[in-house]
């Protein structure tokens, strides 16, 4: 393997200086074979999901304002067809 070598660098691992997405053992001498990938592979979130989440929150505002008018609506005209006032 013909890869850059590093002096002065205590072992360890270290980012694959061929450029490769993986971690490299250097040895405090040479670099070795010895590799591991980045980290655990990234998941994405299906979009559907977090539009669903969106979506709902949407509706809760839409509709919760129109209840909400609805609701003052209706006891303002309570309060105003009560028996006993003019």
């Amino acid at each position: 393997m013909s890869l850059p070598t590093s002096r002065g660098v205590p072992p360890g691992w270290y980012p694959d200086p061929g450029g490769a997405r993986q971690w490299r053992v250097w040895t405090g001498t040479t670099w070795s074979e010895l590799t591991r990938p980045y980290g655990a592979p990234v998941l994405e979130v299906p979009l559907s999901s977090s539009l669903g989440l969106v979506n709902s929150l949407h509706r809760l505002t839409r509709y919760g304002v129109v209840a909400l008018y609805a609701g003052i609506g209706l006891i303002v005209s309570m309060l105003a067809h009560w028996p006993g006032t003019h």
